[in-house]
């Protein structure tokens, strides 16, 4: 007698509770990658807000260490009626290309352009690099005209030289008595009576030819007296500010108002403000923080006001990329501490409607302008 035996197998009531438990058990999967991922990408981006904070900073102290040479000087008991250019106004007339049109500047290592209704402020670092000398010679004689060589200070023995200049070092040729001063360049000179040459042309640098950019503009006729300071080949004269993009993304950017030039150096950074350290009784201390630009009733007050700023300091906001799900990640705004007890908010972070939806990084730090402290 033969004996069938029938395979047995699952019945379809077994086969949808396996197919439920299995997406049940794929849901459980997918959602602790979908936190995971996430808590992933808010770990990154607050990393990158400390990397763009953090370059930032580097690439802005940098220029601020430097901030003033070249440009500070002691009073003049000589030849000349100034008693240096602090705070004066200089024009720059640049034939040389561009992606941003040149702007006069104030002579000083540091000016602070205050954001109007707490927008973030604007800073401009100024500063030469001529590798023989940072004190200005005086001229000894009334330019002809604004063509004219420039008869530079001679010593008491009357012997006539010009030193310390090369082919294509930018000068500023300034009057300490109105405040004015131009960008010119040096072409060469005359030893013989002493004169400096800022003629149009080119010349050759190695085996590059280079124009004598800032040479084309019609120079005021300057008398004896003035000031003319060499800031060497590549002076710096950059502004840092922040600048909204197509996007709508806020980053730090950099203008270089010699060269024309503009570059984005840090992104997603939403706020910069910045005060002066100023020793207001010139005992080598710092007395007061605050947000004022010097200003003067003349041209000597003027310089005397400057001369009281010793230290900026300065404090920025950077943001990360990954906006929060929820909105509530960020609950109070971000605040800086401008002279190291009082706090202060940076308002402008506040101005985004959904500001809470982000994560933020304060970076604040103080730089001494040791190019003033010091002076030839």
């Amino acid at each position: 007698m033969t004996i069938k035996r029938f395979s047995s197998g699952f019945s379809l009531v077994e086969l949808m509770v396996g197919i439920i438990i299995a997406l049940l058990g794929s849901l459980v999967i997918l959602q602790v990658f979908s936190i995971t991922e996430q808590s992933k990408q808010t770990t990154t981006s607050g990393s990158d807000a400390q990397q763009n904070g953090a370059l930032a900073m580097l690439l802005m102290d940098k220029d601020m260490r430097q901030a003033g040479y070249g440009m500070n000087v002691t009073a003049c008991t000589g030849p000349c009626a100034g008693s240096g250019f602090m705070g004066g106004t200089v024009n720059i007339n640049d034939s040389g290309p561009r992606t941003v049109a040149a702007t006069p500047f104030v002579f000083a290592p540091i000016l602070i352009m205050q954001g109007a209704a707490n927008a973030p402020d604007t800073i401009v670092v100024s500063y030469g690099n001529a590798a023989t000398t940072s004190v200005p010679e005086y001229t000894r004689g009334d330019m002809r005209s604004g063509t004219d060589s420039i008869n530079v200070n001679s010593n008491n023995m009357e012997t006539y030289s010009v030193y310390g200049y090369s082919l294509g070092d930018v000068l500023v040729l300034a009057d300490a008595t109105t405040g004015t001063g131009d960008v010119i360049q040096y072409s060469g000179a005359d030893n013989t009576d002493d004169r400096v040459k800022h003629e149009t042309g080119s010349y050759q640098l190695g085996p590059v030819t280079q124009a004598f950019r800032y040479n084309d503009g019609v120079l005021p006729v300057y008398g004896g007296g003035s000031l003319l300071f060499n800031l060497g080949p590549a002076p710096v004269n950059n502004s840092y500010s922040i600048v909204q993009d197509s996007a709508g993304r806020r980053n730090l950017v950099q203008t270089n108002n010699m060269t024309g030039s503009q570059s984005i150096i840090a992104a997603d950074i939403v706020d910069l403000q910045a005060e002066y350290g100023k020793d207001t009784d010139n005992d080598d201390v710092i007395e007061t923080w605050d947000t004022v630009t010097p200003t003067g009733a003349n041209f000597a007050a003027l310089n005397s006001a400057w001369e009281q700023v010793k230290a900026v300091r300065y404090g920025l906001v950077a943001r990360s990329i990954k906006r929060e799900p929820a909105c509530n990640v960020t609950t109070t705004l971000p605040v800086w501490r401008p002279d190291g007890t009082t706090t202060k908010t940076f308002s402008n972070v506040g101005t985004n409607a959904d500001w809470q939806c982000y994560r933020y990084r304060v970076f604040e730090t103080t730089n001494v302008l040791r190019n003033l402290i010091w002076t030839p």
